[in-house]
């Protein structure tokens, strides 16, 4: 991973993809999610920053079924499993569909070097977004 692009938005969009297909169950996706952000080293992407807050602060009103004590409802600042899927899944949208080319400028192909990326060399404008 080159420390100036950190994790690419491939890494995100394919870790949002696997909950929202229900691959993995919410507790899951919040440690991977988690663990991803905290090993991120890329800075001044503004844009994905912005997605990547949404996620997690919805992370952090996640209150799960089974973590409600019995009896209790959730607090007005509290959201349950079905409303984080609609914020991930609008994060998701906006994140594969950015409207700046953060990683293009910053000397990479977006998925170029990665499971699933270009095979075109460093710099070639030939390459295609995957959604």
């Amino acid at each position: 991973m080159n420390d100036e692009l950190g994790v690419l938005d491939e890494t995100y969009a394919a870790l949002f993809d696997t909950f929202l297909s229900g691959a993995v169950e919410a507790a899951a996706f919040r440690s991977q999610f988690y663990a991803t952000m905290t090993s991120d080293a890329r800075l001044g992407d503004d844009v994905r920053y912005a997605i990547l807050q949404r996620v997690f602060f919805g992370l952090e009103d996640l209150v799960l079924d089974g973590d409600l004590p019995d009896g209790e409802e959730r607090d007005h600042d509290e959201i349950d499993e079905a409303a984080f899927r609609e914020t991930l899944a609008k994060a998701a949208r906006d994140l594969k569909h950015r409207p700046d080319d953060w990683e293009g400028s910053h000397g990479q192909i977006q998925g170029a070097g990665g499971p699933g990326g270009s095979d075109l060399p460093d710099g070639s404008k030939e390459a295609t977004h995957g959604s």
